[in-house]
């Protein structure tokens, strides 16, 4: 399967507009044909920039605060475009990443890709969340292992305990049409809940040859993972935990 046609998704509340600028010229700076991308920005009170591929969704933010869910599930409605990139308005997309999806060749319903700081630090993106109700956290289960060594490589999965940060992730339009993010969420735990209710339905996909990133450095941001050490994936392995990923 090549994936060559894209709907990138921008979710903003308005407030950092020289960021949609970078994220818009991160786009156009991977030369994507022009019949086979949109950029759809959705949020805040902002004049977009005038492109025939960018198109500005107006959103009232006073209705009710923080509301995510209703953005993303917008954008997917209106996508032209099965492949459809939902991110918010800090993330740029890399000068190769149209390039490392035409070498990625299989199919995905949700699709995580790489995520770097400016300075080439990792960020969350294929990822781990311990806190999930009626199951025993990994703590428990490798006592070893540390709080923040949550990062998997990029091969690998343990799917009772993965996590889809909604800050970054890409969906097939058909699928999630019919497993919507819920609108009566705000923003916060939001991506927590339809991680454990797309679960059942599909297996989660991480093309590695892609990388978004973000317009932050690591200690401006809320959250620091670290990739999990070689020793406790052994000890994963012993377990039976970890697959490699579909």
């Amino acid at each position: 399967m090549i994936h060559d046609k894209f709907t990138f998704g921008i979710c903003t509340d308005g407030k950092s507009p020289h960021n949609i600028e970078k994220v818009i010229d991160s786009i156009l700076s991977n030369n994507i044909n022009p019949s086979n991308f949109e950029i759809i920005i959705i949020g805040g009170d902002i004049t977009p920039r005038i492109h025939p591929n960018v198109l500005f969704i107006p959103f009232n933010e006073e209705v009710k605060p923080g509301w995510i869910t209703r953005k993303k599930n917008i954008i997917v409605q209106e996508a032209k475009f099965d492949n459809v990139l939902l991110v918010h308005d800090y993330f740029m997309i890399a000068d190769d990443w149209y390039s490392g999806f035409l070498k990625y060749e299989k199919s995905f319903n949700i699709l995580i890709c790489p995520i770097v700081t400016p300075s080439g630090e990792r960020y969350i993106d294929w990822t781990l969340y311990v806190g999930w109700e009626n199951r025993k956290d990994l703590y428990t289960i490798i006592p070893e292992m540390k709080f923040q060594e949550r990062l998997l490589p990029y091969n690998l999965t343990i799917k009772e305990w993965q996590y889809l940060p909604g800050n970054a992730f890409m969906v097939n339009k058909h699928f999630y049409l019919q497993y919507p993010l819920d609108e009566n969420l705000v923003w916060g735990q939001e991506d927590i809940v339809w991680t454990e209710f797309v679960k059942p339905h599909t297996h989660f996909s991480c093309n590695p040859h892609s990388k978004l990133i973000m317009l932050k450095e690591k200690h401006n941001l809320q959250g620091h993972f670290e990739p999990i050490p070689n020793e406790i994936l052994d000890k994963l392995k012993e377990q039976g935990l970890l697959c490699p990923v579909e």
